[in-house]
């Protein structure tokens, strides 16, 4: 008797026939912290990192451990006149996973809709 093999599509093949194109990082999928639904926006996706001035890399002591948990690198540091690294996020890459906020140990970053960012620009 001759047993025939099943094919068997790889799980890439089957999300993509259902139309589903999950965003999600490692982390917030180890967390649980994702929607794959794709009609249903997730909460992650509801805003963009803003550092504050309680940032302690504004106030002169070193702290990188915002830009060392963002995974998809929305957090930069740049240097400025006197060696002093200063924290920038890149908008277009911030995809709003808040990793960097649990890691800030002043609580010096929120995330703030794109619309309240549009607001304050004004």
């Amino acid at each position: 008797m001759i047993l025939k093999e099943k094919e068997v599509a790889p799980p890439e093949a089957h999300v993509a026939a259902q139309g589903i194109q999950p965003k999600v990082s490692r982390r917030a999928f180890l967390r649980g912290d994702w929607n794959p639904s794709p009609e249903a926006p997730s909460d992650a996706t509801a805003g963009l990192a803003v550092i504050g001035p309680a940032c302690l890399a504004l106030n002169r002591v070193v702290c990188r451990s915002c830009a060392e948990h963002c995974e998809p690198h929305a957090i930069h540091f740049r240097l400025a006149p006197g060696g002093i690294a200063v924290p920038l996020v890149r908008a277009e890459r911030c995809d709003g996973c808040a990793a960097c906020l649990a890691v800030c140990p002043v609580s010096a970053i929120v995330l703030q809709a794109p619309e309240d960012l549009n607001q304050e620009a004004a």
